[in-house]
Order: C-alpha cells, then structure tokens, then sequence
C-alpha cells in the first residue's frame, strides 16, 4: 500500500496543465479513495505521506481551490471527507478548510453534503481545547442555516448543520469544569456566541 500512495501522492502533487493530466489526477484521487474503502488502516499510511513535493492533505486541499477541473475537485473532496472519518484532527490541523468552505457553494448538493460531514466529523473529534480555537470556519458554517429547500438533501444538510452546531456548543462543557472554572466556561461561550451561533439557531 504505501508504494502506491507514493505514487498517488506523486502525481495528485503535479499541478494539472491539460485535461489530460487532469484525468490521471482524478483516476489517482479515485484510487486513494477505493484504497481506504477496502483498507481502512491504510489511512494512517496516508496522512504521513509526504515527500519534496508536498503532502496528500495539501495536495488535496490545492485541487478543491482549481474549479476549472470540477470532477478533481469535488473527488478531492470526497478524500478528505472518508480521511476526516478515520482521522478528522490530521485535517483539521493540516487542510486548507477556510478556502474549502469559501469553495463550497460552487458544488452540487451532493458535495456540499460532503464538506459537511467532514466538519461534523471534525467538530465531534475535537477533544483538546487548542483544537477547539483553530476553529476559523465557525462563521462560514453559520451560512448552513439559512438553506433553503425542501429536498431531502436539503434536509441532509441542516440535520448535520444541526448535529455539527450541538457538538460546538458542548465543546466549553467539555473542556472546562463550570463549577470549578466558570469564568474560563463563559468565555468559550462567549467566543461561540460572537459568530452568532444562537442567532441563526433562533432565527
């Protein structure tokens, strides 16, 4: 396995000049997929990756940014996601997800749905308060309560916007004792609240 994602990470790190290369990227990307589909563990073998030209994660994270080549982009994505299911901090600490969530109304539903799981599992994973402040892309994720559409992939999004938003706002629970640090509580709270978290809940 890890012969192969020396490859796969060769070729996904060499920028795409025509839709010739472009092909071979997406073939590769689709490939890592159906590596960690069949061989879960080979994740880990995955996020180490890395060489002179870069590592998987941000190669990755490059190919979502180039919508000239939708079809790698939005298999980039789908990489991410299944990875973020096996080891959701390695994405956090190491994929551009500020410029992914800016990208992420330009895809279709389906991939939308995608980036989302993907901060879900980040969200649920997260259990080092260090962690927990990385979090940039609390304001994007607000642009999630206002989807409107009555299709169950609409419904899709806002039943994980919703699951995403609960496990925010335990994260200052779950890093701090209230009885014994409510000063510190309140402050995480605080931090939430001014991306107007609650406002959207209520609206």
């Amino acid at each position: 396995i890890d012969a192969y994602v020396e490859a796969i990470n060769n070729i996904i790190n060499t920028e795409s000049y025509s839709d010739i290369s472009s092909e071979i990227a997406f073939h590769s990307i689709l490939c890592l997929i159906n590596i960690m589909d069949i061989f879960p563990s080979s994740v880990n073998t995955i996020i180490n990756k890395s060489n002179d030209k870069g590592s998987v994660i941000g190669a990755l994270s490059n190919k979502i940014q180039n919508l000239e080549y939708i079809d790698v982009a939005e298999k980039s994505i789908k990489a991410l996601e299944r990875i973020s299911s096996e080891s959701a901090i390695t994405i956090l600490n190491n994929a551009n997800l500020e410029a992914i969530m800016t990208m992420a109304d330009f895809f279709e539903l389906d991939t939308q749905i995608l980036i989302l799981k993907m901060m879900s599992n980040i969200c649920m994973n997260i259990s080092r308060e260090d962690d927990f402040n990385k979090l940039e892309i609390i304001p994007m994720l607000n642009n999630y309560f206002e989807v409107r559409g009555f299709s169950d992939k609409h419904a899709t999004m806002f039943g994980l916007m919703c699951t995403t938003f609960q496990f925010l706002w335990d994260f200052p629970l779950k890093f701090r004792d209230p009885y014994s640090n409510f000063i510190g509580v309140l402050e995480n709270y605080k931090k939430l609240n001014q991306f107007g978290l609650m406002d959207k809940i209520y609206g």
